[in-house]
């Protein structure tokens, strides 16, 4: 009986389509950047200091008081406490949240942001990539100087590889990568013949970038190539995100929303809104992710792919137990700050927390089937547990 349990759940959340609704924001200010710390905390930001916070996994959002009223290009957290926002001439900073930020006035004009940890941080902009190895306290120049370029979008696969995608001076699209932390940038062999907007690496090799007039390129090895593929629209595409190396979403002008299960074979149309761009997507979990844009918009987007990152959990030493269970799940081979991050059958989010002690009450739960999400170090390891 529990056999036919399993299959009949697998089933049930592979034939889910998705779903995408719109979220009252509270501002009718463009917004330009999302990015979510983990399944319940999010951040939005964007014109005249504008920058949202959720607490609720994106249902609901409340204004945060930045304290500038400048375009808040960025935003980007390596925990829930501590989080960067950058802008035209500002670098924000967070060390609580958002309840307050401290603000450091730069004469450079600032597109994207990713934080390796509470240390180590990049910024990329106006012909400039940046670093902070002290938290933010100070940022320096990297000995890498593009006149007339823009850096519109930066990320690392770990502390010292990184990539970062331009708009060129001669209005064409080009990826530059570093393996050694910032010190050396190489050019990639493929030149788009469009600006590019935002790249993402879903896994140390496989990495996907997007631009101007519906460009969409992937690499397979780790950036030293990169081939085109066909995304069917010719919208310029401002931001791109995936759950795994093969569901990914992007996002651009008229509100587009395309989608790929393919790794990119192909993509097709999911949502559009002739109102206005979006501009950023972020996925809090392999379940939900978020998009932000004009008008203060803020979409919700269901993938329905609640099982489709099972590959993670082979190989790993992590042991859950007992399963099934009346009470309590104990955990071995973890770390003291582990993140355990519950979910229902229906893909509803119970909670979020860290795992304290090694054990965690489960005995308020239904029963029923639930999938475990456990975030360790690098890795997140799924577990199905059934609640007696």
């Amino acid at each position: 009986m529990r056999k036919i349990l399993y299959i009949f759940v697998l089933f049930y959340f592979n034939s889910i389509s998705a779903q995408i609704d719109t979220v009252p924001s509270g501002t009718g200010n463009w917004l330009l950047s999302v990015y979510f710390v983990n399944p319940n905390i999010g951040y939005t930001t964007g014109y005249y200091g504008t920058v949202l916070k959720s607490t609720d996994g994106g249902n609901t959002w409340f204004k945060l008081n930045s304290g500038t009223a400048n375009r808040l290009s960025s935003v980007y957290f390596a925990n829930e406490n501590y989080g960067i926002i950058v802008a035209i001439d500002t670098i924000l900073k967070t060390t609580d949240g958002g309840q307050n930020w401290i603000a450091k006035e730069t004469n450079w004009a600032l597109n994207s942001v990713y934080l390796i940890d509470t240390k180590i941080g990049y910024a990329a902009g106006n012909s400039k990539i940046i670093k902070t190895s002290n938290g933010g306290e100070t940022w320096s120049e990297l000995p890498f100087n593009k006149p007339s370029y823009q850096f519109n979008s930066i990320c690392f696969t770990d502390s010292l590889i990184g990539y970062v995608v331009a708009h060129t001076n001669l209005n064409d699209g080009e990826v530059y990568k570093t393996i050694d932390g910032g010190e050396n940038w190489i050019l990639s062999k493929y030149i788009a013949f469009e600006p590019l907007n935002s790249i993402c690496f879903p896994t140390d090799s496989i990495g996907y970038a997007v631009g101007n007039n519906g460009t969409i390129i992937k690499t397979v090895d780790a950036g030293n190539t990169w081939t085109d593929q066909l995304s069917n629209t010719k919208k310029n595409l401002w931001s791109i995100d995936f759950i795994n190396k093969d569901i990914g979403y992007a996002v651009g002008n008229y509100g587009i929303v395309i989608k790929t299960e393919n790794g990119g074979i192909s993509w097709d149309s999911v949502y559009s809104d002739s109102t206005g761009a979006l501009c950023s997507i972020s996925f809090s979990n392999v379940s939900i992710g978020y998009s932000v844009g004009w008008g203060g918009k803020i979409i919700k987007i269901n993938t329905g792919q609640f099982y489709n990152e099972i590959d993670k959990i082979r190989n790993s030493d992590i042991c859950v137990y007992p399963n099934p269970t009346e009470t309590e799940v104990f955990f071995s081979n973890i770390s003291d700050n582990a993140i355990i991050t519950v979910y229902d059958i229906q893909g509803k989010l119970i909670l979020n927390r860290t795992i304290s002690g090694g054990y965690l009450d489960i005995s308020f739960l239904k029963s029923g089937l639930y999938q475990f999400v456990i975030r360790d170090k690098n890795n997140m390891i799924l577990r199905r547990i059934i609640k007696e």
